[in-house]
């Protein structure tokens, strides 16, 4: 039976081996390297199955808590063979699904995306899966099922993918679900330009943007959020108390409000109303974690 060093020796030797490897098939090509991932990987596993076997700067590497590579101990570097093979086999799944694309070769770029989906775990793969079923099959319930599997929380912290959702959905009847993901599209959108004005100052460009989407939302965190550039961007923090007073009655739940506010009160040195709206949102955060069953009486 092989020693770990052995495994390790041998598998640096494969992995040599393969650079200059010729292939009759991508399939071939594609066998050979997720083999040898797979074999770096459990020989990984094994050696971390014994922890008091290995040093603890190498143990810090191999179990991903630091990134620094010096610190490997150089009888485990061939390890480091799974991260260039996973890299080198998703340059050569992008070299041959862009093959395939042009081939219109649809189903069989659908299963590279898969393949690459399940090396990385990106969910942009997951969005080309759903427009090619879309846009290039015409196969809508195809696409809605890509859809589902992501889950609609994930799809929302992408706007391309977002966008795509909503057009599916058109396509496939779902006139209002497609109009409420039309929607995140474009706070989307608004959001990308609002931190482009912050990053470039341009408050007055922020305001306007804010103010947009609190038309289009109706949130009134986006009037919060204008209040907020009076006191930090234009030095009118009496023009941002003023702003937040006039929000109490849409935001007198919300426990931040409070604590926002509080410091309003403390920049005016009115120490009475600092404390008491802190209070306020103490107390709410204290009652949020009596309903979440996190504090008991």
């Amino acid at each position: 039976m092989e020693t770990p060093e052995e495994r390790l020796k041998n598998y640096a030797i494969k992995c040599d081996e393969l650079e200059n490897k010729e292939f009759s098939s991508f399939g071939e090509l594609e066998t050979e390297y997720c083999a040898l991932i797979n074999e770096g990987g459990a020989i990984r596993k094994d050696i971390l199955n014994n922890p008091s076997q290995i040093d603890k700067k190498s143990l810090l590497v191999l179990t991903n808590q630091v990134q620094s590579i010096s610190l490997l101990d150089n009888k485990y570097m061939p390890l480091l063979n799974i991260l260039k093979l996973t890299s080198d086999l998703m340059q050569k799944y992008t070299d041959y699904v862009d093959k395939l694309l042009k081939q219109q070769d649809y189903i069989q770029a659908v299963n590279i995306y898969r393949q690459m989906y399940k090396l990385n775990k990106n969910y942009y793969f997951m969005m080309q899966i759903a427009k090619i079923w879309y846009e290039n099959l015409d196969d809508v319930q195809k696409a809605l099922e890509v859809c589902e599997e992501v889950g609609t929380d994930l799809i929302e912290r992408n706007r391309d993918f977002c966008e795509l959702y909503s057009k599916i959905l058109a396509k496939s009847g779902d006139g209002t679900k497609s109009e409420l993901y039309l929607l995140k599209t474009e706070i989307a959108d608004y959001k990308k330009e609002i931190n482009d004005a912050l990053n470039a100052k341009n408050w007055d460009k922020a305001v306007e943007l804010y103010e947009k989407m609190f038309d289009i939302t109706g949130d009134y965190m986006y009037k919060i959020e204008i209040a907020n550039i009076w006191a930090c961007c234009y030095q009118g923090v009496d023009k941002a108390l003023e702003m937040y007073k006039s929000l109490e009655k849409y935001l007198s739940d919300n426990p931040q409000y409070w604590y926002q506010i509080s410091d309003l009160y403390e920049y005016f040195n009115d120490s009475y109303m600092a404390v008491l709206c802190l209070q306020k949102g103490i107390k709410l955060d204290l009652k949020e974690l009596e309903n979440d069953g996190n504090i008991s009486n």
